[in-house]
């Protein structure tokens, strides 16, 4: 872990160098994405940043559009594996296969509290 989080803070502190500031969101969403392996909240880091990204890019009037179809994939991903689960394989073992999981995923592929999943 040491090592990883070494790595993830570098991803952050690469971004205080860059001048172009759709650039330091792609450095601060990668640290994000790693930073997953050690808090699972750290998930929704990725596609903020991804989208500002994008804002930083394109501006205001041209991004508006990008980011939708942007958004639009996260949530085609997110009902698509918050419906295939069970079939989330590594190394020819099957990950995420527990209920805790299908629900965390339910949660945020549809945006229901937690609450109403587990009833």
């Amino acid at each position: 872990m040491p090592l990883a989080q070494r790595a993830i803070l570098d991803c952050h502190a690469l971004a205080k160098e860059i001048s172009d500031r759709a650039d330091q969101a792609v450095c601060h969403a990668v640290g994000q994405a790693c930073a997953v392996v050690h808090t699972a909240g750290h998930a929704m880091g990725y596609p903020l940043y991804d989208l500002t990204s994008i804002l930083f890019r394109l501006g205001m009037e041209d991004g508006v559009k990008a980011v939708e179809a942007r958004k639009q994939e996260y949530i085609d991903r997110l009902l698509y594996w918050g419906a295939h689960v069970g079939n989330i394989k590594a190394h020819g073992r099957t990950l995420c296969s527990d209920s805790s999981c299908a629900v965390y995923l339910r949660v945020n592929c549809c945006g229901k509290p937690a609450t109403e999943h587990l009833v």
